[in-house]
């Protein structure tokens, strides 16, 4: 037992250390976004400045030049520390608050100790200060790893691949969701859909079509689909569902030019699934559209029809088509495809 509390106490009282193995952590096993990289940006800054503070400890004109350059990272450290601890205690966030005070406090307060002694034995003011710069970093960089590293709230592993629900924070201080796939270790991981919030979102596994879906609750009932990754990767509209029969319909969204980032004109597909939310296919009516209106989906029960309404229909939206056994187009974009 001793020699594992030394262990411990050796790991804390050398915090760039055991930082650096958080962030290897990071890396090997959550999706490796460009914060982790930032982050190790941070810590190596620190390196650096603990380790010429040691090699210029006797001249004090390099301990003051270093001095001056530590600078701007130790004020940016600064402003990082009570950025995240005045936002986490206005706005209440008691996931961040619980983070905050974990990473900042419990991890900083040993490694704090032992620079402390180190520093009170030292007659250089300089290398006082030094040490202190790099004790600086070091709280903030502890700070940025519990607030920036994802937050895995739902993941599935199938055959070889893991996919992974992660929340992650942005610069704005707010979460977004992102759906990874990743194969072994997090660094080879692809982000495949991602958005504010996905409200009780679930995984699934089609393995009739060796497919992997995304769902997202509805607001009425049942569940969206967000995503189907397979041979034929498929994202979907959003809040375009409707129920009819035996089956559940969704809207199917793709981008005709594959050579830019930036869509200016998709194509959606009306999907038809089982009750499951599984065996998929693609039914042959599509709708290109370029001015990003809201879609929605109704079922029909009198016609057993599906159809698709440019804005709400009881707000005047236009009926953009009707699927069923006439199937019939009623605006321009609209497209009836041979089976």
């Amino acid at each position: 037992m001793k020699k594992v509390t030394d262990a411990f106490k050796w790991f804390l009282s050398h915090p760039i250390i055991s930082l650096g193995l958080l962030y290897f952590h990071w890396f090997l096993f959550y999706p490796s976004t460009e914060d982790c990289f930032h982050g190790l940006k941070l810590l190596s800054i620190a390196l650096v400045i603990e380790v010429l503070a040691k090699v210029t400890k006797s001249n004090k004109t390099l301990s003051f030049i270093l001095l001056i350059f530590a600078f701007p990272a130790v004020l940016l450290s600064f402003l990082v520390i009570l950025y995240f601890g005045v936002n986490v205690i206005l706005f209440s966030y008691v996931r961040e608050l619980q983070f905050f005070v974990i990473g900042t406090v419990v991890l900083s307060v040993y490694p704090l100790i032992s620079y402390s002694k180190d520093i009170l034995k030292k007659d250089n003011v300089l290398q006082k200060l030094l040490l202190l710069s790099a004790l600086t970093i070091i709280v903030a960089n502890f700070s940025y790893y519990v607030e920036y590293r994802p937050y895995i709230s739902l993941e599935k592993r199938v055959g070889v691949y893991h996919y992974i629900v992660a929340s992650e924070r942005l610069d704005n201080f707010s979460f977004h969701e992102v759906f990874y796939k990743c194969k072994t270790w997090g660094f080879d991981c692809d982000a495949l859909a991602w958005s504010y919030g996905w409200f009780g979102a679930q995984i699934i596994h089609d393995e009739a079509n060796n497919e992997v879906s995304l769902l997202s609750a509805d607001y009425d009932d049942g569940f969206r689909m967000i995503y189907t990754d397979g041979e034929n990767p498929i994202s979907y509209a959003y809040f375009t569902s409707a129920k009819l029969g035996d089956h559940y319909y969704f809207l199917s969204k793709g981008c005709p030019d594959t050579t830019t980032s930036s869509c200016r004109n998709y194509i959606y597909s009306l999907m038809r699934c089982n009750l499951e939310y599984k065996a998929c296919v693609s039914l042959p009516i599509q709708y290109a559209d370029d001015d990003f209106g809201i879609l929605i989906l109704e079922g029909d029960e009198r016609t057993h029809s599906i159809e698709l309404y440019d804005g709400y229909r009881d707000e005047g939206g236009t009926l953009v088509f009707s699927y069923g056994e006439a199937p019939q187009c009623f605006v321009d974009g609209c497209e009836i495809l041979d089976e």
